[in-house]
């Protein structure tokens, strides 16, 4: 016989050890050598062809480790052809496994002998009583895991902690090492009446039976006030109430007496009640006059004086100049938001939207100038560059405008500043001011109406809305 595994490279830590055929030693007459693995030389196992010229047979796990301890590369061990393909050796697999042959285990004393097939199929699996087996109950907490042999099962089941094992009570399988706390809490388990000393009690009746059947147990006497209550066995109860007449009828009669005192301050109390009761009825009917008469003065006082309307919100408005609202000759720019003059005569513009209600605010920057600059509001139609004499607001040189030119008393703004402008609607007022700074200068009796922004330049100004 050639000497085993001549082709595997030198052993590298990193891999597995090379697998192994069928060893000799479990086969009953010699082997022929067309039967062994070009690899392990033992007889094959799960025999492959590898198909390249030379095509060789070996056993499967040994061409894979080949294959693996070769980087991947399918190389024929023989010739070193290319290996195209590898496909199982179906003749020598069923001439491997009808061979004859011993047990596995025919050193440890197993003497079946028969065909590999029926050794690999049945006997190892499922009848050699020298194989070794799992615990069948629980093999990771089992202390014979690993030692165990299939005849030994048997044996291993009497003694097994994991084993299952029937409550002799409540016959209820538990493993071997619960039963123990089981029997300590087991409900059907015997149990004896301390009071009786019965025995055929278990420990989930003999409660009830304390309570409601031990004729030792002590039970209360059905007249009330007996003072034997709750001293008489439940066996003698029947005597006691034969005998205990004269005690019973004497505690029925102070019984009587005492429900009779009951009822008579109960009645007292009732009357008491109900006297009570009529005097709140009564104070209550007063009390619901005097709160209608309050109702009426309540509403006739809002009546009177009517809540003030609620107080309008400021918004800042985003000012844009009407295009079709000015003189011909501003140019306006950046969205309509910037308006300028180069001609040496007044001219306005009208923003695109007024206001006859609520509070607005608007902000104008001077970019420019100012030769001349007015701010403030103006109702619709515009009346001309001249329209400053009609309109509400301030020039830069502090010209007051309130509908008429009213005097100096304007504020006064130059290039750079940013004059605010705010329209209460309701108070009918104009407040302007320069930078956000005091003073503010105040418009009153704006006349009702539609209000518009209002600007008018001389000669080369500039101003945005911003």
């Amino acid at each position: 016989m050639a000497q085993k595994r001549p082709f595997y490279p030198a052993d590298d830590p990193d891999l597995p050890p090379p697998p192994e055929g069928y060893r000799d030693a479990i086969f009953v007459r010699p082997i022929t050598d067309f039967l062994r693995c070009i690899f392990c030389q033992s007889v094959m196992k799960d025999a492959v062809v590898l198909g390249c010229e030379c095509s060789p047979s070996a056993c499967k796990e040994c061409a894979e480790a080949w294959f693996l301890r070769n980087k991947g590369e399918k190389i024929c061990p023989q010739g070193r052809h290319p290996i195209i393909m590898v496909a199982p050796n179906r003749p020598i697999r069923q001439l491997v496994q009808d061979l004859l042959v011993r047990c596995f285990h025919h050193r440890e004393g197993c003497h079946w002998e028969g065909r590999l097939e029926e050794l690999e199929g049945s006997h190892i699996t499922r009848e050699c009583p020298k194989a070794p087996v799992s615990c069948p109950y629980n093999p990771e907490t089992c202390p014979a895991q690993g030692k165990l042999l299939r005849q030994d099962l048997e044996t291993h089941r009497l003694a097994c902690p994991n084993a299952p094992v029937d409550c002799p009570h409540c016959k209820i399988p538990f493993a071997r090492r619960l039963m123990e706390s089981h029997l300590a809490a087991c409900p059907t388990a015997p149990a004896g009446c301390p009071q009786c000393g019965s025995k055929t009690l278990t420990r989930a009746t003999i409660e009830k039976h304390m309570q409601d059947e031990c004729p030792k147990g002590l039970v209360a006497c059905p007249v009330p006030h007996c003072p034997m209550s709750g001293h008489v066995t439940r066996e003698a109860l029947a005597v006691h109430m034969v005998e205990g007449v004269c005690v019973h009828i004497d505690a029925l009669i102070r019984q009587n007496e005492e429900l009779r005192g009951a009822v008579a301050a109960l009645k007292t109390a009732a009357e008491g009640l109900i006297s009570r009761n009529t005097a709140l009825e009564q104070q209550n009917t007063q009390l619901t006059a005097q709160m209608a008469a309050l109702t009426a003065r309540m509403d006739a006082f809002e009546a009177r004086n009517p809540p003030p309307p609620p107080r309008p919100v400021l918004t800042d408005e985003a000012v844009v100049w009407d295009p079709d609202c000015k003189e011909a000759t501003l140019v306006l720019s950046e969205g309509n938001r910037t308006i300028s003059s180069t001609v040496g005569a007044h001219q306005s513009a009208l923003g695109t939207v007024g206001w006859s209600a609520g509070i607005h605010r608007w902000r104008v920057r001077v970019i420019s100038g100012p030769h001349w600059v007015g701010l403030g509001v103006h109702p619709k139609p515009r009346g001309g560059g001249a329209d400053y004499t009609t309109a509400y607001g301030s020039s830069h040189i502090a010209q007051l405008y309130q509908g008429k030119y009213v005097g100096d008393s304007g504020i006064r703004y130059g290039v750079g500043d940013v004059v605010a402008c705010v329209l209460d609607c309701a108070s009918h007022v104009l407040t302007m001011n320069v930078n956000g700074n005091e003073p503010t200068l105040t418009i009153a009796d704006i006349p009702q109406g539609t209000y518009y922004p209002w600007v008018n330049l001389h000669s080369a100004v500039s101003v945005t809305a911003i």
